[in-house]
């Protein structure tokens, strides 16, 4: 019996792709696009190393760590500027999207 490992990778993907886009829409909808993005990421990393049985908590984690992340008054915190070159920054990010600088 020969096994078609492309099809077995590639399954692997597709099916840790479909997880990801979980926290990906919440993030989306919650606005913290960087956290959902990296939700999607770590849920296609997760299942293609240990399949559903790792994807499944990683996408919970996230969709649960994007809720929280909300202010105390339901809504999303605002966005804040860089330090740096005064680009507005989402709420929650690290760096600058447009120079790089470390968000303080």
């Amino acid at each position: 019996m020969s096994t078609n490992y492309g099809a077995v990778v590639f399954g692997a993907l597709a099916a840790g792709a479909i997880i990801g886009l979980i926290p990906f829409l919440v993030g989306k909808y919650n606005g913290n696009q960087n956290l959902g993005l990296i939700g999607l990421a770590a849920c296609v990393v997760g299942n293609f190393i240990a399949g559903l049985l790792l994807s499944i908590p990683i996408a919970v984690g996230f969709v649960l760590g994007i809720i929280l992340t909300k202010n105390k008054h339901g809504g999303v915190s605002s966005p804040r500027n860089c330090p740096n070159c005064g680009a507005q920054v989402p709420a929650g990010t690290l760096f600058c999207n447009r120079c790089g600088a470390r968000i303080k």
